[in-house]
C-alpha cells in the first residue's frame, strides 16, 4: 500500500486554507452589496448609460469608441450589459458588483504572494515570528472589500471605470509578477496586454510601471545584476513610455478636450494634500462619506487643516522610507496609495476636476489595505504565541471591525437607494457647493414637492451666480406651478448675466408658448438659434410651433431634418419628420 508523503499535508492544508479564506472575503464582499442591486440611476448614469445611445449594439464598435475614446473598454461594458440584460437595473449594478468581488480576490492573491515573496528575500529577525501569508491575505482583501468607501465605484454604476480598471491593473501585476520570477515572455506580454486594458477603462492605469517597479525593488529577491537588466530593457522603456502617454493625455485633455478651459493653479497641489489626508482619514473612520465634499481652497496663513495634512504626508513618505527595509511590502503599498490619487489631482493642478470624490480611491485603498493588512500580520505573529487569550481577542478584533464595515457599507448603500435622501446627505455636508442644492431640487421636483425645490434651486443660484443650469430648473418648476411671471424673471435674470445664453433665450421662449404668444416664443428662439447655431432644442421648439401654431408642415419638417442630421437619436425626431412630410400637399400618403 502506497504511503503519503507527510512532507505534502502542511502544504495541501496551507493551500485549503487559503482557498476557503479568498472564498470568504469574496462572498462577504458580494453580499454586502445585495441591497444596492436594484438603486437607481443617479447624476451622472443618466449621460453614460440611460441617455447613451451608443450602447444599444454592442457589435457597433465604432459608435462605442468614438463616444468615449478615452474610456472605450468600460463603454463597451454598458454595451455587453444592455445586451445581456436589456439595460435592467439589476444588470448593470451585478456586473460592477462581480468586478469587486474579482479584484477582492486578485488582491488577496497579490497579498499572499508579496508575503512569500518577502519572506525569500528577507529572513525572519531572531526572536520574531514570520508573518502569515493567511492573514495579510484576508485582512487586505476583505477589508477591501467591506470597506464603505468603496461604495461609490460599487455601488454607483457610473463607477465602473474604477473596479473595471482595477481588474486589468490588479491582473495585470500578478502576470508581470510571474514575468519577474523567470516564468518567460509570455506572462510580460500577458501583463502588458492587461496594462492596455487598465489604460482603456481610466487614465489611473498608467501608473501601473511604477507599482510594478516598487515590487521589483521592495519586494522580491532576485541578483541585483538581473534586476538592472530588467531594468534597461522593459520597466526603464516602459517607465519612459508611461511619461510620454502622460503628456499626449494631458495635452489632449487641454488643447481638445478643453480648449481655453484649462489653466495650472498651483496652489492647488496644497488642496490635493489635504484631500489625500482627508481620504486617509475616511478608510480609518468612514463617518462622513458623502458624493459631494466641501474642499477649501488654500489661504495664507495656511489653516491648521492644511498644516496637518503636509505634516502628515511627510510622515507617510517618511515612514515608507524607513520601514523599506524592514517590510518593503508595507512601503510598497503606502507608495501605492499616494501615486494612484496623483492623476485625478493633476486634473485638479489644471482646473478641470473636482478636488474630492470617494470613487477615485478604489483602486487607491487596494494599496492602503495591502499595507494595513502586511501590519495586521505583523501585530498578529507577535500576539498569536502569547496566550490563547490573546489569540482570540485578536480574531474577535478582527471580526468586529469586519463587521462594522460591512454594516456601514450596507448603510451606506441605503443612502444611495433615495436620490433625495443622497441629495439631502450631500446638501447637509457641502453646504458651500452649488451642485448639491441644485440635485436635490430636482429630486424634490421629481416627489412633487416644487415649492421646497424652488427654494434648493435658490440656494444653488445664491451660491454660484453664473451657473445656467439652476436657473433653468428655477423656471421650469415656477412654469409648473403657473407662476409664469417669477419663471420670466428667472430667465431674464439669467440673461442679464449672459445675454447669450440659450437657455435663457429657450426658457423665455417657453413661457411665451404657455402665455400664448407665439410670435414672441419665435423671437427668442431664433436669438437662441442665433447665438448658438447648434442648439436643438431651439430647433425643435421652432419646429413645434410651425407644425401646431402656423400649420407649416415644410418648415417643421425642415426643422426636424436639421435636428437629425446633427443628433440622429434625439427622441421623437423620426415621428416629427413622418408626420410632417405626410401633411405635406404632394405627399404620397395624400
Amino acid at each position: 500500500m502506497p504511503v503519503r508523503s507527510s512532507a505534502a499535508s502542511p502544504a495541501t492544508s496551507q493551500t485549503a486554507r487559503l482557498g476557503w479564506l479568498a472564498a470568504l472575503a469574496a462572498a462577504f464582499s458580494a453580499l454586502v452589496y445585495v441591497n444596492a442591486l436594484d438603486n437607481p440611476f443617479v447624476y451622472d448614469d443618466f449621460r453614460t448609460v440611460l441617455n447613451n445611445p451608443s450602447i444599444e449594439d454592442v457589435w457597433a464598435v465604432g459608435a462605442i469608441v468614438y463616444r468615449e475614446m478615452t474610456r472605450p473598454v468600460v463603454n463597451f461594458s454598458y454595451a455587453l450589459d444592455r445586451a445581456i440584460s436589456g439595460g435592467s437595473l439589476l444588470g448593470y449594478h451585478l456586473t460592477n458588483v462581480l468586478l469587486h468581488v474579482l479584484n477582492v480576490l486578485l488582491l488577496f492573491h497579490i497579498a499572499r504572494r508579496t508575503v512569500e515573496d518577502q519572506h525569500a528575500r528577507m529572513s525572519v529577525l531572531p526572536g520574531r515570528q514570520p508573518v502569515r501569508a493567511t492573514v495579510v491575505a484576508f485582512t487586505a482583501a476583505a477589508t477591501f472589500g467591506l470597506h464603505p468607501m468603496m461604495t461609490e465605484a460599487v455601488g454607483y454604476i457610473s463607477g465602473r471605470s474604477e473596479v473595471l480598471c482595477g481588474v486589468f491593473f490588479l491582473a495585470a501585476l500578478l502576470a508581470a509578477r510571474r514575468w519577474l520570477l523567470g516564468a518567460g515572455r509570455r506572462w510580460l506580454v500577458l501583463a502588458f496586454g492587461l496594462w492596455i486594458g487598465s489604460l482603456l477603462s481610466k487614465e489611473i492605469g498608467a501608473i501601473w510601471p511604477l507599482v510594478l517597479l516598487g515590487y521589483d525593488r521592495l519586494v522580491l529577491a532576485g541578483d541585483p545584476e538581473q534586476s538592472r537588466r530588467r531594468w534597461r530593457r522593459v520597466l526603464g522603456p516602459l517607465l519612459g513610455l508611461t511619461v510620454l502617454a502622460g503628456l499626449v493625455r494631458v495635452a489632449v485633455l487641454v488643447l481638445v478636450e478643453n480648449p481655453g478651459g484649462a489653466e495650472i493653479i498651483w496652489r492647488y497641489a496644497l488642496v490635493e494634500v489635504e484631500v489625500m489626508f482627508r481620504y486617509f482619514s475616511l478608510l480609518l473612520s468612514p463617518a462622513d462619506q458623502s458624493i459631494f465634499h466641501q474642499v477649501s481652497e488654500v489661504s495664507w496663513p495656511p489653516a491648521p487643516r492644511m498644516i496637518l495634512a503636509l505634516i502628515w504626508l511627510g510622515a507617510w513618505l517618511g515612514t515608507a522610507w524607513r520601514l523599506s527595509r524592514l517590510d518593503g511590502a508595507i512601503t510598497l503599498g503606502m507608495v501605492w496609495f499616494v501615486l494612484l490619487l496623483v492623476p485625478s489631482s493633476v486634473l485638479v493642478l489644471l482646473n478641470l476636476g473636482e478636488p474630492m470624490a470617494e470613487h477615485r480611491v478604489y483602486l487607491a485603498a487596494a494599496g492602503f489595505f495591502l499595507a494595513s493588512g502586511t501590519l495586521v500580520g505583523h501585530v498578529w505573529a507577535f500576539f498569536d504565541t502569547r496566550t490563547p487569550r490573546s489569540r482570540l481577542l485578536l480574531r474577535f478584533c478582527l471580526a468586529a471591525w469586519l463587521t462594522v464595515l460591512g454594516g456601514l457599507t450596507v448603510l451606506r448603500n441605503e443612502v444611495w437607494s433615495d436620490p433625495m435622501r443622497l441629495w439631502l446627505d450631500a446638501a447637509d455636508k457641502a453646504p458651500g457647493i452649488w451642485l448639491p442644492h441644485m440635485m436635490l431640487g430636482a429630486a424634490l421636483q421629481e416627489r412633487g414637492a416644487r415649492e421646497e425645490a424652488i427654494a434648493a434651486y435658490r440656494r444653488a443660484i445664491h451660491l454660484r451666480r453664473t451657473e445656467q443650469a439652476p436657473y433653468m430648473r428655477l423656471g421650469l418648476a415656477q412654469a409648473e406651478l403657473g407662476r409664469l411671471a417669477e419663471a420670466r424673471s428667472t430667465f431674464q435674470a439669467l440673461l442679464s448675466l449672459d445675454p447669450t445664453s440659450a437657455v435663457g433665450h429657450n426658457g423665455l421662449g417657453a413661457v411665451a408658448v404657455l402665455e400664448h404668444k407665439p410670435d414672441e416664443a419665435r423671437r427668442h428662439y431664433e436669438n437662441a438659434l442665433a447665438h448658438h447655431p447648434d442648439d436643438l432644442a431651439a430647433r425643435q421648439s421652432l419646429a413645434m410651433l410651425y407644425e401646431t401654431v402656423w400649420q407649416n408642415p415644410a418648415e417643421a419638417l425642415r426643422l426636424c431634418d436639421q435636428v437629425r442630421r446633427m443628433a440622429p437619436r434625439t427622441p421623437d425626431i423620426d415621428a416629427c419628420i413622418e408626420r410632417n412630410r405626410a401633411r405635406l400637399p404632394d405627399s404620397p400618403s395624400r
